[in-house]
């Protein structure tokens, strides 16, 4: 079991990471066709995306994900691997979640253009 040493959203030279937690994205690999008698398979188009779990700031101002255009997610395992996603674009930001003690979180979807593995 791997688990996640650091997270980084770099954007025009800026880092982040006020990451809370890190969810990859489900991949589908094929589709269902409907023809005359039977169904049949396709292979779809891998659209690789994740999601994080943003700590919010108390006393600074938030990084504003809207802008996020062609960025890199870099997720450090710890144990010399990592997988990087590139040509990152911001796909949904979430609602604000309050714990009792925790700080304030946002959870914010993502899509990339390509996965590599290091």
């Amino acid at each position: 079991m791997d688990y996640v040493n650091r997270v980084t959203l770099e954007i025009n030279s800026q880092q982040i990471e006020d990451f809370d937690s890190f969810t990859e994205g489900e991949r589908d690999l094929a589709g269902q066709v409907k023809l005359m008698n039977k169904t049949g398979t396709v292979k779809l188009l891998e659209r690789p995306a994740c999601s994080l779990e943003y700590v919010v700031p108390f006393d600074t101002p938030e990084f504003d994900f809207a802008k996020v255009i062609g960025g890199t997610i870099t997720i450090d395992y710890g144990n010399k691997k990592r997988r990087t996603y590139t040509g990152v674009r911001t796909a949904k930001i979430g609602a604000t979640k309050f714990g009792d003690d925790k700080a304030a979180t946002r959870s914010i979807d993502f899509f990339a253009e390509k996965i590599l593995d290091n």
